[in-house]
């Protein structure tokens, strides 16, 4: 899919399905469609503008029964042509040591060697 403006991302983005979850979303969830330790991109059903902030948990850590919470801030809306549906690029707000170790073991987990 190609991007409606200038790829600036400072890390890479992995694809990786991970459901999300949020009182701000329709149906309360959403699933990602790639994700990096700055942010990520999900698909919903719904158009969120840019700059809305959301909070939403992610199930990122097996060895916990809590999901991870994270404070985004959504950078650019675009309709997915393939699924009728929306996509929303947001990055990731202040993180605390243990959300950003979470994050990062996850996708270092992720990376097929």
């Amino acid at each position: 899919l190609p991007l409606p403006f200038e790829d600036r991302r400072i890390s890479p983005r992995i694809e990786r399905t991970v459901r999300v979850l949020s009182p701000q979303l329709e149906g309360f969830s959403a699933l990602s469609r790639d994700i990096s330790t700055q942010g990520l991109c999900l698909v919903v059903g719904q158009i969120i503008p840019g700059g809305t902030k959301l909070q939403v948990e992610m199930d990122l850590d097996p060895s916990s029964p809590h999901p991870v919470r994270f404070d985004v801030e959504i950078r650019w809306s675009a309709p997915d042509l393939l699924t009728g549906k929306n996509l929303v690029g947001g990055c990731f707000l202040t993180m605390n040591q243990r959300q950003r170790g979470v994050l990062k073991t996850y996708l270092a987990s992720t990376i097929v060697q």
